[in-house]
Parts: C-alpha cells; sequence; structure tokens
C-alpha cells in the first residue's frame, strides 16, 4: 500500500466515533451479515443469554479499538500498521460469524486503496453486525 494512493486529508474524514454511535443504513436483509452456522455453533457453546450477550460485548468493544487502530494508522500512512489492523479486525469478525464484515474487510484490504468512505461503509457494517448478533436472543 503506497502512502500515495492515501487522502491527505484522510485524517480528518475518518470517523473516530464508536462504532455504537454510527447510524447504519437500514440493511435489506440483515440475516445475510452473518455465518449462521458459526453463529448458531457460538450460541450453542454459550451456557446461556448472558454468556451470549458478553461474547457480542467483548466483540463490540474488540472492533471498536481495532478499528480506531485502524484509522489511527491511516492517518499515520503507516501501512504495515494498516494491513496489521485490517487483519485483526478481519479475524475478529471471522471469529464471531460476521462474514459480510469480513469480507467488506477483505475488498477493502485487497483494494489497497483506504477512503474515508470506504472505512465508515466497514464501521456501518459492523454496527449492523452488531445489532444482528444482539437480535438473535
Amino acid at each position: 500500500i503506497a502512502p500515495a494512493a492515501l487522502p491527505s486529508d484522510v485524517s480528518r474524514t475518518v470517523s473516530t466515533d464508536n462504532i455504537r454511535d454510527e447510524e447504519p443504513p437500514p440493511a435489506e436483509d440483515d440475516r445475510a451479515l452473518l455465518d449462521w452456522s458459526l453463529v448458531d455453533e457460538l450460541r450453542a457453546t454459550c451456557l446461556d443469554d448472558l454468556m451470549w450477550q458478553m461474547l457480542v460485548g467483548q466483540f463490540e468493544q474488540e472492533a471498536e479499538r481495532l478499528f480506531a487502530e485502524l484509522e489511527l494508522a491511516i492517518a499515520d500512512q503507516d501501512m504495515q500498521a494498516v494491513a496489521a489492523a485490517l487483519h485483526r479486525v478481519r479475524g475478529a469478525a471471522a471469529s464471531i460469524g460476521a462474514r459480510q464484515l469480513d469480507e467488506s474487510l477483505a475488498e477493502l484490504e485487497q483494494a489497497a486503496v483506504f477512503t474515508a468512505s470506504a472505512l465508515v461503509s466497514c464501521r456501518q457494517v459492523a454496527a449492523r453486525t452488531i445489532r444482528s448478533l444482539r437480535n438473535t436472543l
């Protein structure tokens, strides 16, 4: 990823708000957000709803932290840190069955061009994913 590929004003245009503060647009089918076989498997391993809520809460906190890392790395034009942060966000998404988020991040990773709108779009997918995970109770 070449620093020249980054917009010069990316640090001013990338939101650092928490994921839960993003207002995602309504989705046509939020069921497509998740890998339901993995979500069902994870739910089955949870002893109760409280355990599931804790797992989803941990994912939400981790995703918020990792998106903040990613935004900082982009603003600093630190391409090694960008690649590492993207990899960690994708891993967190894949581990909880956040299929569409993982795919969106993979597209961002493959494009190797980071725009504020692409990152905001990924944050919105993350917010919808978290909402869908919480609604599985």
